[in-house]
């Protein structure tokens, strides 16, 4: 966990695929992310875990990937 909070912590965009943040403590790691890097969700499911950085794509992964890569600058 210690080396996957420092590359959340080091990324410029946080991108999670296929969790709706249930499973913890892996659900957690977004929040050692950088205040100003994005953290994107890929996942049909509906997100129980309220957070105005969160930007959900509510699609499968195939599908959400595609959206997400069209988004990037």
């Amino acid at each position: 966990m210690e080396r996957a909070i420092d590359l959340v912590a080091a990324a410029d965009i946080v991108l999670i695929v296929g969790t709706s943040l249930q499973v913890y403590p892996a659900a957690g790691l977004y929040r050692y992310s950088n205040s100003s890097a994005p953290v994107w969700i890929i996942d049909p499911g509906e997100l129980t875990v309220r957070n105005p950085r969160l930007k959900h794509i509510r699609k499968v992964a195939t599908e959400g990937m595609r959206e997400f890569v069209a988004s990037l600058p």
